[in-house]
């Protein structure tokens, strides 16, 4: 309780403080379509295997599988798109057609091994998923495409990918941080080329594993993106 927390001062916990911005009603509702679409693709194709991992944002729903596959759907729960083989016998978009010139049978997830990690850029329709195999895949929902695969920055299983939402980067720059395992964090930003389109990678290392397995991690807003209640209430914090 407040009284009992040295660290507590009324000033920081008003009423008037921003919270999460709903009235703390919540509806819990079952996505039974969803739910059918996962079984009905496992049943098709045994290897596409129990899911993994899961994005949401404000257009798209996306799930991991074991296999390697990650079904996009919209908020209306209807299937958009399937990124990934999720085993040699899928029914799925054929990405060998679109993929990066470097790449081969790892970044469309048939060696790459389970989906650990996915993320969805908040304002356009870029995926970014981490596998088991350490590889990192950049798509295009739309298109069901890949953009770029990065498969040598990681030695261990990608346990977590989070795009970094920066209200100064321009429409050609994409930047995410990417976790593994063995507690190396990679700071990856693509660059798109304005002549051809294609995307180039710079891997800045943020931990290099001494300090150990990262459990968890967060990529914060930044404070141009805050509301300016938000913004004094963060400015006057005792921890900043």
């Amino acid at each position: 309780t407040p009284s009992n927390n040295p660290y507590y001062n009324s000033q920081y916990y008003t009423s008037n403080q921003p919270r999460y911005n709903f009235a703390g009603i919540l509806e819990s509702k079952s996505m039974a379509s969803i739910s059918l679409e996962m079984k009905r693709t496992s049943l098709k194709n045994p290897s596409v295997g129990l899911p993994t991992a899961l994005a949401v944002n404000s257009k798209f729903i996306a799930i991991g599988s074991q296999g390697g596959l990650i079904l996009v759907f919209d908020l209306f729960e209807q299937i958009r798109q399937k990124l990934g083989s999720g085993g040699s016998n899928a029914n799925t978009t054929n990405t060998n057609r679109h993929a990066d010139p470097s790449s081969n049978n790892r970044d469309m997830g048939v060696g790459g091994g389970a989906v650990t990690s996915i993320d969805i850029f908040h304002h356009n329709e870029t995926l970014v998923a981490g596998y088991a195999s350490g590889i990192i895949v950049l798509w295009d929902i739309l298109k069901g495409t890949i953009l770029k695969s990065i498969m040598d920055a990681h030695p261990s299983p990608i346990t977590s990918v989070r795009f970094i939402h920066s209200s100064n980067a321009g429409n050609n720059t994409t930047t995410l941080v990417s976790v593994d395992a063995g507690g190396l964090v990679n700071k990856l930003t693509f660059h798109k080329s304005v002549l051809w389109g294609a995307l180039s990678v710079e891997n800045e290392c943020l931990l290099d594993g001494t300090a150990g397995q990262i459990l968890s991690f967060c990529v914060l807003p930044p404070i141009s993106t805050l509301s300016k209640e938000s913004k004094e209430y963060y400015k006057n914090h005792p921890c900043r």
